[in-house]
């Protein structure tokens, strides 16, 4: 087989011929090459001649991405327009530049549009949320629950969880707080569950503060292993559930503060203060 040789100095496309390196264990002729981006690498004198070799493989990955994705200018993607590609982000995501039907231009992951997670600036969430609560309130006139316990409390779960606008959202909704497929479809749903609110001064729970609302049983719970997580709960109860709630240990027994100041029989005065919060400060 007739040896393959190349000139010191000979280019071939973007590599630069420093050496010759002789014959590897494969019997290929070798060459020592350095590319134009200032790399060395080592590389088949077969492959230079053939041309299947044209860098040290910088820059080989980013043109065919550009190219690739530079046919999506100009494409629609749900509401989103793309505009131009506008480079990477700290993960190495390229990047477009879109614009939304509404008007908001927003910078979005190309993979993103392109698997369709990713369909607007963010108004399409916004308005199903907003259909959500219509069609709960619906719901809940549908089935006659509107002037009862249940349904009321049905639908302030649905508000401070979906609805931006409520007061109540940044603590539910913006926190992730969602409602179970079950529940969300009917306030009827609710009471077979834990049976219709027995009292005003009662009002819907969370039993774990930092979870959903959640019956544990419907598909959507068993596919991501909620438990149940709802339960009428007196005011003291929901207390005992905030966020803020101090917990103490005595005689190796934990409990809220409240619960300590009732059974050692403390008053407002002493060091334990407690001061019962009013039954729709949750509803």
């Amino acid at each position: 087989m007739k040896k393959l040789t190349v000139q010191v100095g000979e280019r071939f496309n973007k590599l630069t011929v420093v050496n010759m390196l002789g014959i590897n264990e494969s019997g290929f002729s070798m060459a020592l090459c350095r590319c134009d981006c200032g790399r060395d690498t080592t590389v088949k004198v077969a492959d230079l001649r053939s041309g299947h070799r044209r860098t040290c493989g910088c820059g080989s990955w980013k043109q065919k991405s550009d190219s690739r994705h530079s046919n999506l200018i100009g494409n629609v993607f749900g509401r989103l327009k793309v505009v131009k590609l506008c480079g990477s982000d700290s993960r190495r995501y390229r990047l477009a530049d879109c614009e939304c039907e509404c008007g908001v231009k927003v910078k979005i992951r190309i993979a993103q549009m392109l698997d369709g997670s990713v369909q607007s600036c963010g108004c399409l969430q916004r308005e199903k949320a907003m259909e959500n609560l219509t069609l709960a309130t619906q719901k809940v006139t549908t089935h006659g629950m509107s002037g009862t316990l249940t349904g009321q409390s049905w639908l302030a779960m649905m508000q401070r969880c979906y609805n931006q606008r409520s007061e109540r959202f940044h603590r539910y909704g913006a926190r992730g707080i969602t409602v179970c497929s079950f529940l969300k479809a009917s306030p009827v749903n609710l009471a077979l569950l834990i049976g219709t609110r027995p009292y005003s001064i009662m009002s819907l729970d969370r039993i774990d503060n930092d979870k959903g609302y959640w019956c544990g049983t419907c598909e959507e719970c068993r596919k991501n292993e909620w438990p149940m997580n709802v339960q009428w709960a007196t005011p003291i109860q929901q207390a005992s559930n905030r966020q803020n709630t101090r917990l103490m240990e005595i005689d190796g027994r934990t409990k809220t503060a409240a619960e300590w100041c009732r059974i050692l029989g403390l008053s407002k005065t002493n060091k334990l203060v407690y001061t019962y919060p009013k039954a729709n400060d949750y509803e």
